[in-house]
């Protein structure tokens, strides 16, 4: 007896006929080739336009695909052509040059030509009115990055306010309130000519530790410089006033609004008796200006927030902190910073970290990189 042929809905059902299945795996890697370009395939789309400022073309901006290393800087006209683009796929389109805020374009799609990117210089000046934002709360850092935000609360910039040691050494108190003698002065001698000469304190007097204000009464130093400067930027500040953003001490949106660091010219350091902001160029927004509301310095070129960040170089170099990590008090160094060129991170493999800008201006040099 022969086998009996399956039915119809047996094993697969209605298979059709024997040759649909190489049809259909010929069909299904004809839409393919179609979708996706073949590897080893050259990318013929292209982007070019115009970099201007409010005053005409913008020689020597920086002109980037966003995400991505590919990169061209724009000639004397302003003009520039990004080639060797994936035709029909969106891009965003990022510009930028040192004193300006960056530029964006949005879906863009190559080929695409007469593109017009114009650029807002940043200010030059600080505005010390403008109330800093604080990293928590309403209109706070954390509503942006919050995963950024989460981890920077508990690095001790953000703690430097409120810290026992520095508090208790400023006030000349134990972490109990418990506060130390005024300190007692001499008349000057041969090694305090223009001083009165400091003494040890009494004996048998309770002693909680020395303090900035019992040995220079009457005013607050420049202590706030660097543990506060936010409250440092019109003049000296008394740090245990601080409010608001300040009250974090070193919080983020002080550093993103430096602009600038002031060093000596022949050491290539901070000037003795400028410690802290007192050696830095802040860059605060001004409340009729209707341009320039707001500015965060940053690490990346291809910044997407446009005509509110800038991209700072100056953040991948040590010099940047150096004002707040390195001070010299009378023939006393606090603590060391070489300014040196900082690294860029790298992972285990030697590849850029994601999320890390791949092309920078230096790395362009002029140069068409893909």
């Amino acid at each position: 007896m022969s086998a009996k042929r399956p039915a119809r809905g047996v094993h697969g059902g209605n298979r059709g006929p024997a040759t649909s299945g190489p049809l259909l795996l010929l069909a299904m890697a004809f839409f393919l080739c179609l979708s996706f370009p073949t590897p080893g395939a050259v990318a013929t789309g292209s982007v070019s336009g115009v970099i201007s400022d409010h005053r005409g073309p913008l020689p020597r901006a920086t002109v980037l695909v966003q995400g991505s290393s590919q990169g061209v800087i724009s000639d004397a006209a302003g003009r520039f052509t990004l080639s060797g683009l994936a035709p029909g796929r969106t891009i965003t389109i990022s510009a930028w040059k040192d004193g300006y805020c960056n530029g964006l374009a949005r879906n863009i799609t190559p080929t695409a030509t007469g593109l017009h990117l114009q650029l807002v210089p940043y200010q030059s000046k600080d505005n010390f009115q403008d109330e800093w934002l604080p990293p928590e709360g309403r209109g706070g850092g954390g509503k942006c990055h919050p995963a950024l935000t989460k981890m920077s609360l508990k690095d001790p910039h953000l703690k430097a306010a409120r810290n026992p040691r520095f508090l208790t050494m400023y006030a000349g108190t134990d972490t109990e309130g418990n506060r130390s003698p005024e300190t007692r002065y001499s008349p000057p001698s041969r090694f305090w000519t223009n001083w009165l000469q400091p003494q040890r304190p009494a004996p048998g007097i309770p002693y909680y530790g020395p303090e900035y204000l019992l040995d220079f009464q009457g005013t607050p130093g420049n202590c706030a410089a660097c543990h506060v400067p936010g409250v440092s930027t019109p003049g000296d500040g008394d740090p245990r006033k601080a409010k608001d953003a300040n009250k974090y001490g070193v919080h983020c949106d002080f550093c993103h609004k430096i602009g600038a660091v002031n060093l000596h010219p022949l050491t290539k350091m901070p000037h003795v008796g400028a410690p802290g902001v007192r050696s830095l160029e802040i860059r605060s927004p001004f409340e009729n200006d209707s341009e320039r509301t707001q500015l965060f310095f940053g690490t990346f070129a291809d910044v997407n927030t446009p005509a509110n960040d800038a991209y700072l170089p100056l953040l991948k170099e040590s010099r940047f902190c150096a004002p707040c990590h390195f001070g010299v008090f009378w023939d006393t160094v606090l603590r060391g910073v070489a300014p040196k060129p900082l690294q860029r991170p790298q992972s285990g493999a030697g590849e850029d970290l994601p999320g890390v800008p791949h092309a920078l201006p230096h790395d362009l040099q002029g140069q068409e990189t893909h």
